[in-house]
């Protein structure tokens, strides 16, 4: 597979880039976003489609349509795709994201413990 560049046609680094998986996810990027967004990196579907599965990936994968160039890694482009996925979902879907995501009863119960407590009292950040 190609190496990754950045705009400037410059090797991702680790040091500089934001690299790992729990990046992504945290900033709110769905995984099936990212997954279709890095296969369409250095290597095409056929028809030329830019949204698809994994099981259409997996199905459709040849190595004689992987391109030897080194594909540019696009953030704007990846937001693209991953709004794409979330305009897909149905309220349903959104809630239960969000819920996986932020929203979790773990992260409420933080958040509120954090904002009653009694030491420091509602901040600024608390409603």
């Amino acid at each position: 597979m190609p190496l990754l560049r950045n705009a400037d046609k410059s090797k991702i680094s680790k040091r500089k880039n934001p690299v790992s998986l729990d990046y992504y996810r945290t900033a709110g990027f769905l995984p099936e976003a990212l997954l279709n967004y890095l296969g369409t990196m250095g290597w095409s579907i056929a028809g030329d489609r830019e949204k698809f599965t994994l099981q259409e990936m997996i199905e459709a994968f040849t190595f004689d349509r992987i391109s030897l160039g080194g594909p540019v890694f696009d953030l704007v482009k990846l937001s693209a795709v991953n709004a794409d996925y979330l305009r897909a979902l149905d309220d349903d879907g959104i809630v239960a994201r969000l819920r996986d995501w932020r929203l979790s009863d773990e992260s409420c119960d933080r958040w509120y413990l954090s904002c009653a407590s009694a030491s420091s009292g509602w901040t600024s950040s608390c409603p």
